[in-house]
């Protein structure tokens, strides 16, 4: 529903309406969105817009920015972040800080009541000229039951111009499946190559377009080689690839492309050559076919949604659905998120030692007697004066309000206190880093704040090359029902609301409201180019085991590390003066596989806990019995450490299986998906040195107020990914037949 309200201002006369929002009108509350607006009789060729939008708490963040020119002269792309699934968003036009034109926009109405879509939606975008595959599609993932309670969302995209311009605003998309004949907009393609750098996923149908391919932008940065054109005879390997019995019916032959070098796994092979390949792009992926997949006989397929669905998601995803339940815990804990779950670890102040709900409904129960019973009875029978009520009734409410004044003040803290998580990924090919961190801020009193994330991750080297993206500062929330819950029910807040600004250009919140003993929540994202933090030199083998050493670059040690290939997982040796195992130290090439530094064993066992206890039984007739025993998982824990690595590896361990807990707000956080035959990925906690202090190993410094305030706790997570070398690789591609035959015959 777009509402357009024009503001007089003096001299000007500009106008603005909203055009679009979101992905075809969906958007998934909590994640950057795009939002486009047209002005009309503007004046200025950078024009600032202020947007407005509630959070989760209900309260309204302005963020100002300046608008992305896009297609149509007078047309800019902004981005807008909403809290709740039902919310007003306001566009203001910005000129020398007045107002001159303002246009709201209703996220969902009784046209668009499915507008909305869940974390734990798996959004596809389809930008391909066949209309009826996009619908094909469309219709046939409402079928597929995906894991972790995922569902699969359709987004039909009719050219290239539709896709954002920013790379922030692709946040909820999960996969792009493109076309290689759809041209796609020099702006459009860049934001492109910076999604997929940042953790996207660009599912790419070459087919027999190798000249289209190769006159793409995307020949200029994706590691693939194509070979010679291919006539396809047989198209078994596709059916055998999804497992399930369907036939691709043709006749004559399917062309094709051989794709013949490329920085990857290959996932398909013929007679003919590779026709399907994955290849890691920093810390996205693409997968490329090399048979039209949106083109006869591959889209009049019944399986293709299979095939779709089977390439866009992990391995670990899939075996997982089949899997039976891995844990034992029947305890409804009252979260259903692994974001949950850290977001109460957060909230943890040691300092503050909250009453328990039982007490507080002890109190009132006490409260109630008081002013009841006991008083009747003091008033009526003990003092037998029925006005003295006049006195005790006042006497007592304000002596339980002081009570309740002093067991307040004693079981909160008097002092600001902040919390922090810090999450760094660390790419050792391209030499990339992003660092996300969440921090969770304690008030003794009501106030406005001014939050400012001070970012430090690209000074940690000292190279020239090193590039830092503009950091990305905003609030943070958790994907539940209840009070701050980003699907909670919108109320009356809307009386109550208060307003604090963001600005994109900084990195500070100002005028934030926080609540007396109360908590606030920010998030900060930022990726870096070009920084030198890792060197390793890895081999690894057909069997899983791999050898070598790295070395780090950080400003400390990291400790509680493991060092994880393919299902396997090395681990610090504990010995007697140090149950934690060795530390990896800074500047210092390290063998981490070395038996007497390492232990080895298969991930999902050590993530679980999982051991093997042998138990004999009292009868001699019967054998020992060896007993397998699993870890159930802490889902009270507030030990960031722990929520942490679980996260990191969440389908790896079993998924919800195992937690009890699904991972949609933060699943792009796991890792399991990496964990192929041409990488490993070096985990560990960092921590200060003898050269530095705990301030120094944090790559945020948030202030409060534009200072620095006490800090009860500090994690620092560092995940690397390595490249591995293969030895011992056999190839995939079976041998040309014919050509032996021929020097058979000689």
């Amino acid at each position: 529903m777009l509402l357009l309200l024009g503001l007089p201002n003096v001299g000007v006369a500009a106008e603005l309406e909203i055009v679009s929002f979101g992905w075809q009108g969906h958007f998934q509350p909590g994640r950057w969105t795009p939002l486009r607006v047209k002005t009309i009789d503007l004046k200025i060729d950078t024009p600032t817009f202020d947007v407005t939008a509630k959070d989760a708490e209900g309260n309204l963040m302005t963020l100002r920015q300046v608008g992305l020119p896009v297609g149509e002269p007078g047309t800019f792309e902004l981005r807008v972040k909403s809290g709740r699934v039902e919310s007003e968003i306001e566009v203001s036009l910005v000129e020398d800080d007045d107002i001159t034109a303002t246009a709201v926009y209703h996220t969902m109405t009784a046209e668009n009541l499915d507008a909305a879509f869940r974390l734990n939606d798996r959004v596809i975008g389809i930008l391909s000229e066949n209309a009826q595959f996009g619908e094909k599609l469309a219709t046939e993932f409402l079928e597929i039951e995906l894991p972790e309670n995922q569902h699969a969302k359709v987004i039909r995209l009719d050219d290239g111009e539709m896709l954002p311009v920013d790379p922030v605003n692709w946040e909820s998309l999960d996969v792009l499946f493109l076309s290689i004949d759809q041209p796609l907009p020099q702006q459009q393609s860049e934001a492109l190559r910076q999604w997929i750098r940042e953790g996207g996923h660009l599912l790419l149908s070459i087919g027999a377009q190798a000249e289209a391919f190769q006159n793409s932008s995307l020949a200029d940065w994706l590691p693939l080689e194509l070979g010679d054109p291919l006539k396809l005879r047989d198209l078994s390997q596709f059916e055998s690839f999804i497992g399930r019995s369907s036939r691709i019916e043709f006749t004559g032959r399917v062309e094709g492309t051989e794709l013949s070098s490329f920085l990857g796994e290959s996932l398909l092979d013929s007679l003919d050559g590779t026709l399907v390949v994955a290849m890691p792009y920093g810390f996205g992926k693409v997968t490329v076919s090399g048979v039209d997949l949106d083109r006869a006989p591959m889209s009049n397929w019944k399986a293709i949604s299979r095939l779709i669905e089977k390439l866009t998601l992990s391995q670990n995803q899939s075996n997982d659905r089949e899997n039976t339940s891995d844990s034992n815990q029947l305890t409804d804990s009252g979260i259903s998120e692994l974001a949950t779950q850290l977001s109460l670890a957060q909230q943890d102040f040691p300092e503050v030692q909250r009453s328990s709900i039982w007490v507080v409904i002890s109190a009132i129960a006490v409260y109630l007697l008081l002013i009841g019973p006991i008083d009747y009875l003091l008033v009526y029978r003990v003092f037998k004066r029925p006005e003295l009520t006049w006195v005790t009734f006042p006497l007592l409410m304000l002596g339980m309000a002081v009570v309740s004044v002093w067991a307040g003040s004693t079981t909160n803290s008097l002092e600001t206190t902040i919390n922090q998580v810090n999450l760094i990924d660390v790419d050792g090919v391209q030499q990339l880093a992003k660092v996300k961190s969440l921090m969770t801020g304690y008030s003794p009193a009501s106030q406005r704040v001014a939050i400012e994330a001070e970012m430090l991750l690209d000074q940690w080297s000292e190279d020239d090359n090193v590039e830092a993206d503009a950091a990305i500062l905003s609030w943070d929330s958790v994907p539940e029902d209840g009070f701050g819950g980003i699907y909670r029910q919108s109320g009356f807040e809307s009386l109550s609301s208060t307003k604090y600004h963001l600005d994109r250009s900084e990195t500070k919140v100002a005028d934030l409201p926080v609540a007396q003993w109360s908590t606030v929540s920010l998030t900060v994202d930022q990726f870096v180019r070009g920084i030198p933090l890792i060197r390793s030199d890895l081999k690894g083998s057909t069997l899983g085991s791999v050898s070598g050493t790295v070395e780090h670059r950080l400003p400390g040690e990291l400790i509680e590390w493991m060092l994880i290939y393919r299902n396997r997982v090395y681990f610090p040796r504990p010995t007697r003066k140090n149950e934690a195992g060795v530390s990896i130290p800074a500047n210092q090439p390290v063998e981490l596989t070395r038996s007497d530094l390492s232990v080895s064993r298969e991930l999902k066992g050590y993530l679980t806990g999982t051991r093997q206890i042998r138990v004999k039984s009292d009868k001699p007739t019967e054998e020992t019995r060896i007993v397998v025993e699993q870890e159930d998982y802490d889902l009270f824990s507030t030990d960031p450490k722990a929520i942490m690595r679980i996260l990191s590896f969440h389908n790896a361990a079993g998924g919800s299986r195992y937690t009890n807990l699904e991972n949609s707000a933060l699943h792009r956080v796991d890792w399991s998906e990496k964990l192929d035959s041409r990488h490993a990925v070096l985990y560990g906690v960092l921590k200060a040195d003898e050269e530095n202090d705990e301030s120094q190993v944090s790559p945020v410094r948030w202030l409060w107020n534009a200072e620095t305030v006490k800090q009860d706790r500090q994690t620092t997570i560092v995940r690397c990914l390595l490249p591995v070398e293969l030895q011992n690789d056999t190839r995939r591609v079976l041998p040309d037949l014919n050509e032996r035959l021929k020097n058979y015959k000689r």
